[in-house]
């Protein structure tokens, strides 16, 4: 389009600035992309406990009320407890952190003594040897005590279990491997099928109540004076033991 004859120079050049900035892309309106919302959590009924050790300290420490330590075993005519006290005139107190400690180890041992003393040139270790044991005041209580140590404290077997910088330590999950049915695995290489993960500290042992065994019935319901049977099963094994060895 022809421009005025008018037209003042400085005018003209303003319009040639303005298209020329018009058709310039760099100068075109720039869109704000939309605020990024981070997606809302969905509610949750699930309720995070912590360990409190602190409790757990005060279980350990509280005398140990489980089984009689005046009660003897008939088959050997030893003590349950076999503990000294070089204390004159001081009640010793059997707490519940040194109760547990004995009966994990006494468990274990039974379990050993029955690898050792019924296998071999008689075959495998049976079913109905294994139940004995398993349902003894030592691997039974030892289980409920654990149970309930971890009840109160709120911690897992993991959790009390002795860590790589402590003292003492040996294994991982050390706390977790004294459930009866895991020592039942490790010492009589009786697994199960459930597969049961290290820090499910009663899996094991649930795994084997559900068993029904040959002239013995269910491992969960062991009944009454299972401890003085197995004192006995212990004074057969391990006289047949000194007698295999003699």
């Amino acid at each position: 389009m022809p421009l005025p004859k008018s037209m003042s120079p400085f005018v003209l050049l303003f319009l040639l600035l303005s298209l020329a900035s018009a058709q310039d892309p760099t100068n075109a309106p720039t869109v704000s992309p939309a605020p990024t919302v981070s997606p809302t959590a969905a509610p949750t009924n699930e309720t995070v406990t912590e360990c409190d050790i602190s409790v757990y300290n005060e279980w350990a420490a509280e005398e140990f009320q489980g089984i009689s330590k005046d009660l003897v075993i008939p088959a050997t005519n030893e003590r349950w407890w076999d503990v000294q006290n070089y204390q004159t005139g001081v009640p010793f107190l059997l707490t519940n952190a040194h109760a547990v400690e004995v009966l994990g180890t006494k468990c274990r041992q039974y379990m050993q003594a029955i690898k050792i003393g019924l296998s071999g040139r008689h075959g495998p270790v049976s079913d109905q040897a294994i139940f004995d044991v398993m349902c003894t005041e030592y691997c039974v209580v030892n289980d409920q005590f654990r149970e309930e140590a971890m009840s109160r404290s709120k911690c897992s077997c993991m959790d009390l279990s002795t860590k790589e910088w402590e003292v003492g330590y040996s294994v991982a999950g050390d706390y977790c491997r004294e459930n009866s049915g895991r020592m039942m695995c490790d010492e009589l290489e009786r697994c199960g099928m459930w597969e049961c993960a290290l820090d499910d500290f009663s899996c094991p042992r649930m795994e084997y109540n559900t068993l029904d065994v040959l002239l013995r019935g269910n491992p969960g319901d062991c009944g009454e004076g299972v401890g003085v049977f197995g004192g006995l099963l212990l004074g057969t094994v391990m006289c047949w033991r000194f007698w295999w060895f003699a």
